[in-house]
């Protein structure tokens, strides 16, 4: 039996399967949860491939008694993965026809003891109640996003051994993929990243949808993954990889990525609607710069929040930043002067304030020490 809160019925992929399909991923993700490392579907219950001095001894499932000969097995395995950050521990598995008739999942020299798996769920579960407290969607989001910058790293080595394919199907390969790679290392690759948030959204009952396609620029383009999150009935984009990488202070995201627009999302995302129809982001509501109040577009109401901001500070020897977002259409001199109407009259030297501007995104750098 899966947990009370898997919410199966809203995950992503599992909802683009057929019946059938839907059928044999219910099986096989119930095996590997109850512990099993081997499974295998056979085509009827008659047929036996396996020669009798080698059995196999693992759950089966018989293709004849769902829907014949027609379940495209791989479709089904790779929407579990995609959809189940829980199976971390299945990600260096090689799945592969090893007799007609037969899929064998498992059974490698590298395969996760049951003693390591239950001390990968303890930690996925102390990590899951730490926002037990938090009811609002959005803000569980900006929660977990948060916590993941702050206690964990992008994995650079990760990302350039990933193009190595000596590398593939191994289990110290698969870990920057998976919430194993932040547990035992404190870094992943993107994919890595995303699991965790995706693991908690979805345990909380949001639905949420791991996007893999091309991202990067023109001419110099990968294949990565990202969320899209469900809040309000709409779709939103989230890349929390890319959100960890907008400041030189990783610990201290800017948030470019947090909730963005199919619009947005293709400045440096290669996302189609032919690939995901049913992912349509347009809605800017649970967007954060919206969300927070910190999305302008007249300068007055900049004056107003950076001067609130300002005041909030604990002391004005402290160093600051504040965040938020314009049209790009709302001229940079014309941001400057707006700010510029908050710092007069407060004590500042105008080399304490300094103005970091990409696109519309801003962040104010307030350095203290220079305060007169």
């Amino acid at each position: 039996m899966l947990p009370e809160d898997f919410h199966l019925e809203k995950r992503f992929y599992y909802n683009r399967l057929d019946k059938h399909e839907r059928e044999l991923y219910e099986f096989w993700l119930e095996a590997l949860l109850d512990g099993h490392q081997t499974i295998i579907f056979r085509l009827f219950r008659d047929f036996n491939a396996f020669p009798d001095e080698h059995p196999i001894e693992a759950p089966e499932f018989f293709i004849e008694e769902h829907g014949g000969r027609h379940i495209d097995c791989f479709k089904v395995y790779n929407s579990m993965l995609w959809d189940c950050p829980e199976l971390y521990f299945v990600y260096h598995y090689d799945p592969d026809y090893k007799i007609s008739g037969y899929l064998c999942l498992g059974g490698g020299d590298e395969d996760y003891s049951p003693e390591e798996i239950k001390e990968i769920n303890a930690w996925l579960d102390e990590f899951l109640h730490k926002f037990d407290h938090i009811t609002d969607p959005f803000q569980l989001e900006l929660a977990v996003h948060d916590y993941i910058t702050e206690h964990y790293d992008y994995d650079y080595v990760g990302g350039e051994e990933r193009e190595n394919e000596e590398n593939y199907h191994t289990r110290k390969f698969y870990e920057k993929f998976t919430v194993t790679g932040l547990f035992y290392n404190g870094v992943a690759v993107c994919g890595g990243l995303i699991k965790l948030i995706q693991f908690v959204l979805q345990r909380r009952g949001l639905e949420v949808a791991d996007i893999i396609a091309d991202a990067g620029q023109e001419d110099n383009r990968g294949l990565h993954s990202w969320l899209a999150v469900k809040l309000g009935g709409n779709y939103y984009h989230l890349d929390l990889t890319y959100d960890e990488g907008d400041t030189e202070d990783r610990d201290c995201p800017q948030y470019t990525h947090f909730n963005i627009t199919d619009e947005e999302i293709c400045d440096d995302h290669f996302f189609t609607h032919e690939d995901y129809p049913e992912i349509v982001c347009n809605a800017t509501e649970y967007n954060y710069y919206h969300k927070m109040g910190l999305y302008f577009e007249d300068p007055e109401k900049i004056t107003e929040a950076f001067s609130r901001y300002i005041d909030s500070m604990q002391s004005l020897e402290d160093h600051g930043r504040f965040y938020f977002r314009t049209p790009t259409s709302l001229p940079l001199g014309t941001v400057k002067r707006a700010l510029s109407r908050s710092i007069t009259g407060r004590g500042f030297k105008d080399h304490s304030v300094d103005y970091l501007e990409n696109e519309g995104y801003y962040a104010i750098e307030i350095n203290g020490k220079d305060y007169e």
